[in-house]
């Protein structure tokens, strides 16, 4: 099926684009290569463009299927990491562009935790994706073959990169000229001890603190073969952001797309990213010479002598970095906004002063407060209020409409 250009659809909709992404996804050689990674936009319209599902004469760029795409019912959440996007299909920005995963409908992406390595992941992903004729997709190019003879598969070399990309090649050469000292059977123990321990190999074991199981236990690296010490590292930046403009929002789980946050939240979500920031510094200098806990209660007093006072317990910190690891990121204040459901209803966040005043009134009436009480309020003091407001604006628009 080929959708191509007609008199009625002089240029591409957003019926035509989401037919076309249903059939690229769902193609046997070429959807496997999009889905389950994150990808650029130029990938997408390249992927359109092998299908061969959109006729070539309709222009095709990156800012018109940002624009498109969520106007689409299906992908209207396009931009939620909340739990309320239910397509499988997944938008974030970083350094003004866009950035897109294609998961099973249900599924949930996380938020990706942007910094330079992370660009460069993807665009190298970008170079490997080939999509040539139908016929060969699965054939990758003669020069790729070569490389990887030479230097592995693009998986081995992803995973090089990330583990330690300095030291690659001498620690190979290094287990080279050692092969020929180390018997089979201590070969074999080798193998039996790090099958034993849950945690992913490191091709450099420096013996210090963060190569141990311990380390891995208490730090838990979300990036399969990751060493505690660069995801510590990574944390640490990523908790700098809390004291940045809207910075906060990359600290809560889903980013909080409705604004639910207030402004107590957000000063809590800061001052939790400070005590846990100066706990992992404080860790990367002392441990294991102290113990986390001990690191946990010289950050809350370093941290206590600024005035920030919102806990002055190390075992309080200890608990907030055990929720902050699972995920990178704390759990959304709201009960209702971290299930994914709208906390207010829509006359409330429609006009917000008359939810302001509704809790003024809950709050200052608590002792006979009922169904009754609350819905009489809303009668006879909240509409009327909202009616005076919009008739004086609408009076406004008239004067203005017509001056004389």
């Amino acid at each position: 099926m080929v959708l191509r250009l007609t008199d009625d659809a002089p240029k591409v909709t957003k019926k035509i684009l989401g037919h076309a992404l249903e059939l690229t996804i769902h193609h046997p050689t070429i959807g496997p290569k999009i889905c389950n990674k994150w990808i650029t936009v130029d990938t997408i319209i390249d992927a359109i463009r092998a299908a061969a599902v959109i006729d070539a004469s309709i222009g095709m760029n990156g800012r018109l299927l940002g624009t498109l795409l969520p106007k689409i019912p299906k992908y209207e959440s396009i931009g939620r990491f909340d739990g309320s996007n239910l397509s499988g299909f997944f938008r974030a920005k970083y350094s003004k562009q866009s950035y897109y995963i294609i998961l099973p409908p249900g599924e949930q992406a996380e938020y990706p935790l942007f910094d330079k390595q992370w660009k460069e992941e993807v665009e190298k992903e970008k170079s490997l994706i080939s999509f040539r004729s139908l016929k060969s997709n699965d054939i990758p190019p003669v020069e790729q073959l070569l490389e990887q003879g030479k230097k592995g598969s693009p998986v081995q070399r992803r995973a090089t990169y990330i583990v330690n990309p300095q030291n690659t090649k001498s620690d190979s050469h290094e287990r080279q000229q050692d092969s020929g000292q180390v018997s089979k059977s201590d070969s074999h123990e080798r193998q039996q001890d790090s099958d034993h321990v849950d945690m992913p190999r490191q091709q450099s074991v420096s013996g210090t603190y963060w190569d141990s199981p311990e380390a891995y236990k208490l730090f838990k690296p979300r990036q399969c073969g990751s060493n505690c010490l660069s995801a510590v590292e990574r944390r640490i930046k990523l908790l700098q952001r809390a004291q940045q403009f809207e910075g906060w929002r990359d600290l809560v789980h889903g980013r909080d797309p409705d604004n639910v946050c207030s402004n107590y939240d957000k000063l809590v979500i800061r001052q939790k990213s400070m005590f846990i920031l100066k706990a992992y510094q404080i860790a990367i200098l002392e441990m294991n010479r102290k113990t986390w806990l001990e690191c946990c209660e010289i950050a809350v007093h370093e941290i206590n002598l600024l005035g920030v006072t919102l806990t002055t317990r190390g075992d309080n910190l200890s608990r907030w970095h055990r929720l902050f690891r699972t995920r990178e990121a704390f759990l959304h204040p709201n009960l209702e906004a971290r299930v994914g459901r709208d906390p207010l209803p829509p006359f409330l966040r429609m006009f917000p002063d008359a939810a302001t005043k509704i809790k003024q009134f809950c709050r200052v009436n608590l002792l006979n407060l009922n169904v009754e009480t609350v819905h009489q309020f809303i009668l006879n003091k909240v509409f009327p209020r909202i009616y005076a407001v919009w008739a004086s604006e609408q009076k406004a628009v008239a004067t203005l409409s017509n001056p004389f």
